[in-house]
């Protein structure tokens, strides 16, 4: 994600 992600992105942990 180029390093800098969303607030909305970064508040959600990543689901894989």
């Amino acid at each position: 994600m180029g390093g800098v992600n969303p607030p909305s992105l970064s508040r959600r942990p990543a689901r894989r």
